[in-house]
């Protein structure tokens, strides 16, 4: 027991200040909602605004956000399960017989785990928990309101009618009755064993699933508890009332707000509100500082200090749900590389952005009056080469204008050499190469390739054949080798490529070693099975910096590792999600996707911190420089 309080008192101890995703109504996250005629609205941050996200030719009905806020789980009038990646707008069916959830609008009904390997959702007998790994597990419950995953992923505690609660654990693809609770008052997760329980009698209790479900009183049994809370900051937050009120000051089902707070004798329950709210269909949304309840197709937040609501201009509402809750971002947080990418400038078109390093506001680098579709970056990191309106055009820092280049059809992918002299890419079939000096002229290198790509010192390019195979042009030649079945490569300074696939379709995929001088790739690293690479960084140490993600695309938490080809892999700490993660050229800087609304996210390595810039754009095409 003593080990226990221990282990409690150092939980709420580790306060850490907190800086929450907020827009003008104070959100915690994005906030979805399920309308009535089956249609799916995001309630964006910042300036994002109202969307529509329902999945196309979809009738949901109802919906759970995964743990990177970027894929949807929705289950349709026809009982199957989906998976919709907001983003790329890909869909995946899971369960052709999903069956249909007891009860919506007043809970969870469709519940990710947080490490992304599995969904459990509610089902007319039960709950059906899906594994991504393979497989699924049937648990037939009475009718289930609402899922909560413990923060590992390995419990699952299931919320039915007049408060009772049971717990399942994770056992392989199989899922366990670990505990049941005949009342409680709500229920949270203050850590990944640790379950915060309110019995009707009284009383509140850690439950600590890890030690025989031992449960530690943390409130005397005088007081009612209801709706415990854990905030991103490591406090806990939960109502109390007391448990007789004969002069009835408050109704029986109102109570008032109180903190957990770790003392030198122990923990102490102290209350932080003068003003009792009426808890009735209450919950709490993340982040443990908002109330939030459904009232006649309407989504009203409550203000747990004050009790004052606050209706959101959403009608129709039959359920409701959250996007991820990232980690505190940092303003103004410095990089080690330059950030660009595509976005809208606010006026429908998609410039070039530039997030600085050195952590000032991101803005638009270009000012084109149609929208960009590709470009590249010189050396310098300034000059810029885009697509747009069918012209290759030019920005330098020195130019009062963009000078066109060319003009044809299906101009794409430029891409600059070494030294920014010259650029290649496509147009009306074929590979061209332009000097960039005065009265360069474009020439024809190829037909019937695509996303042409320099190599330093090898006196080629990189190029992608038709049938998808990457192959090697030889400027000096005009010969095309064909590397193998690779997708992603990066030419390194000596001439040399690391590419991300397999020479041949009987080989593993894997990272690979290409001198376009010998006959044969070398294997430089191979990911674990169901693993891939998303992308990779060689550093100038020695080793290669990679991230791994789910070979099926699915969510995970990113995984970067150092690797060489002697050593085993060295992991680097990186945040829980950042979905389709780019790394900068010194391996210091990542940046992708942070929410289904293409919000840019981004991730110092050396500060282990991360920045949501509230950008008012949705994002596309993130990348860095080659050459810095």
């Amino acid at each position: 027991m003593r080990r226990l309080i221990i282990l409690l008192i150092a939980l709420f101890a580790l306060c850490l200040p907190l800086h929450a995703q907020e827009d003008g109504l104070n959100l915690p996250t994005e906030l979805y909602t399920l309308l009535r005629a089956g249609t799916i609205q995001r309630f964006g941050l910042g300036a994002a605004g109202v969307s529509d996200v329902t999945p196309p030719d979809s009738t949901s009905i109802d919906f759970g956000l995964s743990p990177d806020g970027v894929w949807l789980a929705y289950r349709t009038e026809a009982e199957s399960l989906h998976v919709y990646h907001m983003v790329t707008a890909e869909d995946r069916l899971i369960d052709s017989q999903a069956s249909v959830p007891p009860y919506r609008g007043r809970g969870q009904s469709i519940g990710w785990s947080p490490d992304g390997s599995a969904i459990a959702y509610t089902t007319a007998s039960g709950i059906r928990t899906t594994f991504f790994d393979g497989g699924a597990f049937d648990l037939t419950t009475p009718p289930i309101l609402s899922l909560a995953w413990s923060p590992d992923g390995r419990f699952l505690a299931a919320e039915a009618e007049n408060d009772i609660w049971w717990v399942y654990r994770r056992d392989a693809a199989q899922m366990i009755l670990h505990a049941a609770l005949p009342t409680s008052y709500g229920a949270a997760w203050v850590s990944s064993t640790l379950l915060m329980i309110a019995p009707a009698e009284g009383g509140l209790f850690a439950m600590d699933t890890a030690n025989a479900n031992a449960q530690i009183p943390l409130g005397a049994t005088d007081k009612i508890y209801q709706k415990p809370a854990r905030r991103p900051d490591g406090s806990v937050v939960v109502f109390a009332r007391e448990s007789e009120d004969e002069a009835q000051t408050i109704s029986p089902t109102a109570a008032y707000l109180h903190e957990v707070r770790s003392t030198v004798s122990g923990l102490d329950i102290v209350q932080i509100s003068e003003t009792s709210v009426e808890l009735s269909g209450l919950r709490w949304a993340p982040g443990g500082r908002l109330l939030v309840t459904l009232q006649g197709g309407v989504v009203v937040l409550v203000d747990p200090i004050s009790a004052q609501g606050f209706p959101l201009p959403l009608t129709d509402v039959a359920a409701y749900a959250w996007g991820a809750v990232r980690l505190p971002s940092i303003p103004n947080l410095p990089l080690t590389a330059d950030v660009h990418f595509l976005g809208d400038d606010g006026t429908g078109a998609q410039q070039v952005w530039v997030l600085p390093a050195d952590g000032a506001i991101a803005e638009p680098v270009t000012a084109h009056p149609d929208t960009i579709t590709a470009y590249d970056l010189a050396p310098d990191g300034q000059t810029v080469a885009y697509v747009s309106g069918g012209g290759l055009w030019l920005q330098t820092p020195d130019s009062d204008a963009p000078a066109l280049l060319f003009e044809g059809e299906a101009v794409n992918a430029p891409s600059f050499n070494a030294d920014g002299t010259e650029l290649v890419f496509e147009a009306g079939g074929d590979i061209i190469l332009l000097p960039l000096a005065d009265g360069g002229q474009p020439r024809s290198l190829l037909t019937g390739y695509s996303q042409p790509r320099f190599v330093s010192g090898s006196g080629g390019l990189l190029v992608q054949i038709a049938d998808g195979d990457l192959g090697f042009y030889d400027l000096q030649t005009g010969e095309v080798r064909r590397l193998g079945r690779f997708v992603r490569a990066k030419p390194l300074a000596d001439g040399r490529i690391l590419a991300f696939g397999a020479a041949t379709a009987d080989q593993s995929n894997g990272l690979y070693l290409i001198d376009p001088a010998a006959p044969e790739p070398t294997l430089f690293y191979a990911s674990p099975v169901g693993y891939v690479l998303t992308d990779f960084t060689p550093l100038t140490t020695g080793p290669v910096r990679v991230i791994l993600t789910r070979a099926d695309g699915l969510p995970t938490p990113l995984r970067v590792f150092d690797v060489t080809q002697t050593g085993g892999p060295v992991s680097i700490p990186v945040l829980p999600y950042l979905e389709g993660a780019r790394i900068s050229r010194d391996g210091g800087t990542l940046a992708g996707y942070a929410s289904g609304a293409g919000n840019l996210a981004v991730y110092s390595i050396p500060l282990a911190a991360e920045s949501i810039p509230f950008i008012p754009t949705r994002i596309k095409e993130v990348r860095f420089s080659s050459f810095r």
